[in-house]
């Protein structure tokens, strides 16, 4: 890209894990439910018992509006130069949010505001386990789901294939859990964090300009 831009100015913007937004449309709202969204709801609903991962690693999240918001000032402050520079969009210098943290905040949330059951009755919640290793997460796993699919299993032989459906989709979903645990290891063990001091040079232009700070807020330190 530097190669070929010419006299253009090159902005490269790189946000980290984008969440629901900070105030527009309007606090919350989200499209869809990836990374740690799908991991509160999960818990919302009780499903959550355990998850692999450290209680002090660095959750960096960003809210969607304000990584749009970051994007057109960066626009804005280098449209007349010919620059070449790259802005992080993160939170985890300036108000780091590390992994338990979100246990805490569900609880709080979910105790007001329980989600209904199938059943037509709040869900049940509780705190659930951080598991450091491989093993004790196997383990885990094991105890509470693979050997009770065994024991499915053996009925099923047994009853002429009564509960067939329900072993296979019992098997898939312990499946998809232990693909997933995998896939997002290198998020479940970060231990880094990020600079973001070209966006908060940013942040300082905005802040000339009163009217503007409420319009175009990417301060991660305005996240509750």
């Amino acid at each position: 890209m530097a190669k070929h831009r010419d006299d253009l100015p090159l902005v490269i913007t790189r946000p980290t894990i984008v969440t629901s937004t900070y105030s527009q449309p309007f606090t919350g709202w989200i499209e869809v439910l990836r990374t740690v969204d799908r991991r509160i709801l999960d818990f919302g609903k009780g499903k959550l018992k355990f998850l692999r991962g450290k209680p002090d690693t660095i959750h960096d999240l960003i809210p969607a509006d304000t990584v749009v918001s970051q994007i057109i000032v960066a626009m804005m402050a280098n449209a007349n130069q010919s620059s070449q520079i790259i802005y992080q969009f993160v939170s985890s210098m300036r108000n780091p949010l590390n992994f338990s943290n979100p246990q805490d905040f569900s609880i709080w949330y979910f105790a007001k505001r329980p989600l209904i059951n199938k059943n037509g009755k709040p869900a049940t919640t509780g705190k659930f386990k951080i598991l450091k290793t491989a093993t004790r997460f196997r383990l885990s796993m094991a105890i509470r789901y693979v050997l009770p699919l065994k024991v499915c299993s053996f009925d099923n032989f047994y009853a002429k294939n009564i509960y067939e459906d329900i072993c296979i989709d019992s098997d898939r979903k312990i499946k998809f859990a232990i693909q997933l645990v995998e896939f997002y290891k290198p998020f479940l063990f970060f231990e880094d964090i990020f600079g973001d001091t070209n966006s908060e040079k940013l942040r300082m232009i905005i802040r000339q300009n009163d009217e503007e700070v409420d319009v175009f807020n990417f301060d991660p330190k305005c996240n509750d």
